[in-house]
């Protein structure tokens, strides 16, 4: 996405194409959707100026900001699938009242439909933005849709480490492994399991790519990177399979297991080689960085243990091994074990986990010793 145009507004450069890093999106679905991303950033810049916003900067990350959006089969032609994830940046923090505040219920109501999803950050947090969320608002910042002030943009963007990628895994692996019938209950679940069951596939192999300088780390790059660590998840020919169906919003019937291929990931990412020696990783590494947030992250990566092994012997290990992630993390009255009790478990420390996940990862209050371990 490095080559740009003013936009129509004046108010500052646009990518040519929403789609610099796509591997699958034919051209005539690119160019469609990105009009449509342009309609949207219309009705973006219409808002702020009817209501005189000037302390705010807007910004788009996630995969938007790295150049690969998904698209989907409307009735009118392409779609895009992808969710509008907006960052707003500001000097201080916003009144409740503020206008900002309401611009995805306006985009919403404007365009139904459309997924949104806003996000607010400090613009003197933005050097402590932290995590793939960081990064892809690091490659965002090169791209306001609203430009109110001067916003420097970090010279380097945030470290990808052992516990950003645990973080990102474990995360698609709740949302897949905790997708309740009533998916309205959490506000992260999507009406189609598929599209979760999908992501933790994609997520399971993302998480092995190395970082490479200041590039993004872009599902494309399963595809276009080779190594043990990709090929001991999925075959070369697996992995194009999934990168296409999540850029072409298919949901495929796919072979073998997710949860499967979220175990094989975690044992490149920690080296090891079977699924008892994932349950006694994650211990120690509860050991090493004894915090709050291991209660979700390492609980979620034990519940996939429990549910995707036949390994009996590493299943009953994960009891004892959920109580001492709980007590290092200062949770020491959660009800524990295999199955239902530990989903309960799970289900009860979610939203602390997420309200403070979003703090440290927007690099507004920092979380000290969450990544001891990198």
């Amino acid at each position: 996405m490095s080559s740009s145009t003013a936009d129509s507004t004046g108010l500052g450069q646009l990518p040519r194409t929403w789609f610099g890093a796509s591997l699958c999106v034919p051209a005539a679905a690119r160019e469609r959707v990105d009009e449509e991303i342009r309609e949207y950033v219309i009705t973006i810049r219409d808002y702020f100026a009817q209501y005189r916003v000037g302390d705010a900067n807007l910004y788009l990350g996630g995969s938007l900001a790295r150049g690969e959006p998904s698209v989907r089969r409307g009735a009118d032609g392409p779609r895009l699938a992808s969710d509008l994830d907006l960052i707003v940046v500001t000097p201080e923090d916003l009144p409740a009242a503020h206008p900002a505040r309401g611009l995805d219920d306006h985009l919403r109501s404007r365009h139904p439909g459309l997924l949104v999803l806003t996000l607010f950050v400090r613009a003197g947090d933005l050097p402590r933005a932290a995590s793939l969320h960081g990064l892809d608002l690091w490659h965002g910042l090169r791209y306001p849709l609203v430009c109110s002030f001067e916003v420097h943009r970090p010279a380097a963007p945030p470290r990808i480490g052992l516990r950003q990628r645990l973080e990102v895994l474990a995360h698609q692996a709740g949302l897949a492994l905790m997708t309740p019938a009533d998916t309205s209950t959490w506000y992260l679940f999507r009406t189609e399991r598929a599209v979760h069951r999908l992501k933790l596939r994609l997520e399971s192999l993302r998480c092995l790519l190395p970082q490479r300088g200041g590039e993004p780390l872009c599902y494309a790059d399963i595809v276009r990177c080779g190594g043990a660590g990709l090929d001991r998840v999925a075959d070369a020919a697996e992995r194009a399979r999934l990168v296409q169906a999540r850029e072409l919003g298919e949901h495929p019937m796919l072979a073998g297991s997710e949860v499967g291929m979220s175990l094989a990931a975690l044992k490149a990412l920690l080296r090891i080689e079977t699924d008892a020696e994932v349950v006694q990783a994650l211990r120690e590494l509860a050991v090493r960085s004894p915090h709050r947030m291991n209660t979700f992250q390492f609980g979620v990566l034990l519940l996939a243990v429990a549910t995707g092994t036949r390994d009996r012997a590493a299943v009953s290990t994960v009891p004892p091994a959920f109580g001492e992630v709980c007590r290092s993390s200062g949770h020491t009255t959660l009800p524990g074990g295999e199955g239902a009790a530990l989903r309960e478990s799970l289900a009860l420390v979610r939203g602390e986990y997420y309200e403070s996940l979003k703090h440290h990862n927007n690099g507004r209050s920092v979380l000290p010793g969450y990544a001891e371990f990198q």
